[in-house]
């Protein structure tokens, strides 16, 4: 059975330490629904904030499993293996690091991979 969730992360440009913001409170059965709740909760977060309304725009255009990331906060919608653990499969390892690196890069434009 495949299990996905969503993470909201920001890192730190000066360190480099990541920190979740928030995660997916229970597995989701799709990518879909996890991306959907993920971009319900940046539109509710981020009412009236242009930075969150762009990336919950670019991220619900996206087929899961995706990254993106925003001045210096990322988001990444995965699917977990049988131990809990973000599953490898496909190109989400470098989606991943991708936005991590332009989360550290703290750019205002809002970039989907």
């Amino acid at each position: 059975m495949e299990l996905w969730g969503w993470v909201w992360s920001e890192v730190n440009p000066r360190t480099g330490g990541v920190r979740v913001v928030m995660r997916s409170p229970r597995p989701h059965y799709s990518g879909a629904s996890a991306r959907d709740q993920l971009v319900t909760r940046l539109r509710m977060v981020g009412a009236g904030n242009r930075a969150y309304d762009a990336i919950a725009q670019l991220i619900e255009s996206g087929t899961p499993p995706l990254a993106a990331a925003v001045r210096t906060e990322y988001f990444t919608v995965l699917m977990y293996d049988d131990d809990g653990f973000a599953s490898p499969a496909g190109d989400f390892a470098a989606k991943h690091n991708a936005a991590v690196r332009r989360a550290l890069q703290d750019r205002s434009s809002p970039r989907l991979w």
